[in-house]
């Protein structure tokens, strides 16, 4: 069968996500295909690599993931499919897999161009070399028929900062701001955890310091509040309200976490 994901940057209005679908199932018409979101802001490499990776180890393994938020499509820049252990990722080399080099065992330059389709134009490389690419992995095809080899470290990167902790000090930053305005940070809560020990901690945005923690959202106040988010971030929220509009805060800024004494 295949299952293969969708992230883009391409909306609903327009007919560039049923078209890479219609090509999909061109090719593999017993695929199951499942849209994570299309609705990434537009030419936003560093929030697709966040969905990306929020998302893909939710799905069975061999699922081919397909990320297409491609600000450099019709340039010189590498089209890639990718395996880890238990997935495919079939996207530009933009910098998307940036958070996932670790886990990446093979990758390989799409440019077998029999399995294009053609002609290719310069401005849907989605249509044209990401969906047949995917919709022949999904069958089965193996990577190395599709492209040629290359290493990890000629991979294109972004910016991907890790929190820096010190004894008593821990820095990071806003990694992604979602819908509802809640404020995800780059702290895995499980490594916070293990860093604070028995000591309290406060978390410090602009000039606000944060340091009532809730166990869900309702259970907030009228003040903002930190929260375990479901991908296992720390998330800074305002109970039926923007986090993100109170502290007029964005996607980068810098977040302080530093520690308080124990709770008598």
């Amino acid at each position: 069968m295949g299952l293969i994901t969708l992230i883009t940057d391409f909306g609903s209005r327009d007919h560039f996500v049923g078209v890479v679908k219609g090509v999909i199932l061109s090719i593999n018409p017993s695929a199951k295909i499942v849209d994570i979101t299309h609705e990434v802001s537009p030419q936003n490499i560093r929030e697709a690599a966040f969905y990306l990776l929020s998302s893909y180890r939710f799905f069975p393994e061999h699922s081919v993931h397909v990320v297409v938020v491609d600000p450099g499509v019709g340039s010189k820049r590498r089209a890639l499919a990718c395996r880890s252990k238990e997935h495919y990722f079939v996207v530009p080399d933009n910098g998307i897999l940036t958070p996932l080099l670790e886990e990446l065992e093979e990758v390989v330059v799409l440019d077998r161009k029999e399995f294009f389709l053609h002609p290719v134009s310069k401005t849907f490389h989605a249509r044209d070399i990401f969906a047949p690419c995917s919709a022949h992995l999904s069958r089965g095809m193996e990577l190395a028929q599709l492209g040629t080899a290359v290493s990890l470290d000629k991979l294109v990167r972004i910016a991907w900062h890790n929190p820096r902790f010190t004894h008593e000090r821990a820095e990071g930053e806003i990694l992604h701001i979602d819908r509802f305005g809640n404020i995800i940070t780059n702290f895995e809560v499980t490594e916070l955890l293990t860093w604070k020990g028995s000591s309290g901690v406060k978390v410090i945005l602009g000039r606000e310091a944060i340091e009532n923690w809730v166990d869900f959202y309702a259970q907030g106040g009228d003040v903002p509040f930190l929260i375990e988010g479901s991908s296992g971030y720390l998330e800074i929220s305002l109970r039926n309200k923007s986090a993100a509009q109170f502290f007029r805060a964005k996607e980068g800024d810098r977040v302080v976490v530093v520690k308080n004494s124990p709770p008598l």
